[in-house]
């Protein structure tokens, strides 16, 4: 059993992973109360765990983790990024690597498990949404990066006089007939929008035939209705690849 953690812009998640990963927990990154948010997590891993990969898109929290981490015993803690990743697992073809996003990464990792020897698009509709492509020979060949729905609900209410500030919902009807049905049923039309562009700019660009495409992240169920791509929800996708990855270090060590 290994342990998984997500630091993302929103929300922080600890995943228990043996075959298939499942969620123990996730908290707001960044709260208040975090370090207590933390500690309640962590009391319901089960014992006996001491090595943890950590994938992380907000540095300064790393450290808060690590000591909760250690305080629990957990004191082989591993990070994923583009340094630590083995160009046998991913060949990464990026610039400046470091400053590729480890939640890529991870996702990419994952869509090869789920897609081996397939040319893959992976989506992650979150605070950002990114689009990026990997070929079935295992090569991070980039992407695309452009805001998620809720982040552009936010910049309606900030760079405006009138807008309101709202939640993103689902939208359910066709056409808006209030200013807060028509802002949020706008930016999931415009996600769903630039996901398909993104999707069929890529595959034009590389010359792709035949491909997969594994879709993650917490604003895909709101925008995957709009979307006609044949796209495969795998919502612990980032922590399946960061797991196999972890296996993968685990066999290394020992050899």
């Amino acid at each position: 059993m290994n342990l998984v953690i997500t630091i993302g812009n929103t929300n922080s998640a600890v995943f228990l992973c043996g075959k298939k990963c499942r969620k123990a927990g996730t908290c707001r990154t960044g709260e208040k109360n975090g370090r207590k948010s933390i500690r309640k997590i962590l009391a319901g891993i089960p014992g006996g765990i001491t090595v943890a990969a950590i994938v992380s898109v907000v540095p300064q929290y790393n450290k808060i983790w690590t000591t909760e981490l250690n305080k629990r015993g957990i004191t082989s803690i591993r990070f994923l990024n583009a340094a630590t990743v083995a160009r046998s697992l991913l060949e990464i073809s990026y610039k400046p690597l470091g400053s590729l996003g480890a939640d890529r990464i991870a996702g990419a990792l994952g869509a090869v498990c789920l897609f081996p020897e397939k040319n893959r698009i992976v989506i992650d509709a979150g605070t950002a949404i990114t689009v990026n492509a990997v070929s079935k020979k295992n090569e991070f060949l980039g992407g695309m990066i452009f805001p998620g729905p809720a982040a552009l609900l936010q910049a309606l209410y900030e760079r405006t006089s009138l807008l309101p500030k709202l939640k993103l919902t689902s939208g359910k009807n066709a056409i808006g007939r209030t200013t807060s049905e028509c802002m949020r049923l706008g930016v999931l039309h415009q996600s769903a929008g630039g996901i398909e562009s993104a999707v069929r700019s890529i595959i034009k660009g590389l010359s792709w035939k035949n491909y997969e495409i594994a879709a993650t992240g917490g604003g895909w169920r709101s925008i995957e209705k709009l979307i006609s791509l044949p796209a495969r929800y795998e919502p612990e996708l980032a922590a399946e690849g960061a797991n196999y990855w972890l296996e993968k270090e685990k066999v290394k060590v020992k050899n």
